[in-house]
């Protein structure tokens, strides 16, 4: 696959919070400044030092539930970073409500 690439913390490799999709986060409501996504966690919202980084070669996989904070590594060598990046939904199943 020569359209992927490797994941490193130098390229912007995700990192996530293991569990955290079991709990409540308070977000600062929405953020339109062009950096990601709209939402944003209040800066004590999460514990960082149980951040797990996910490096990953091209071939290989990280699968979590949708609801798991995560977040990339600033990009530091300025190169594009191509991931495949696929979901699943049941058709089947209706939507949970989540606050």
């Amino acid at each position: 696959m020569d359209w992927l690439d490797d994941t490193t913390v130098e390229n912007g490799c995700l990192k996530l919070f293991p569990g955290s999709h079991k709990s409540a986060i308070i977000h600062n409501g929405e953020a339109n400044d062009g950096r990601g996504f709209g939402y944003r966690l209040q800066p004590d919202a999460v514990d960082k030092s149980k951040a797990v980084t996910a490096e990953v070669s091209t071939g290989s996989g990280v699968f979590f539930h949708d609801l798991t904070l995560h977040a990339s590594h600033p990009n530091r060598i300025g190169e594009d970073r191509w991931v495949w990046i696929p979901t699943y939904c049941d058709a089947q199943t209706e939507d949970l409500s989540y606050s």
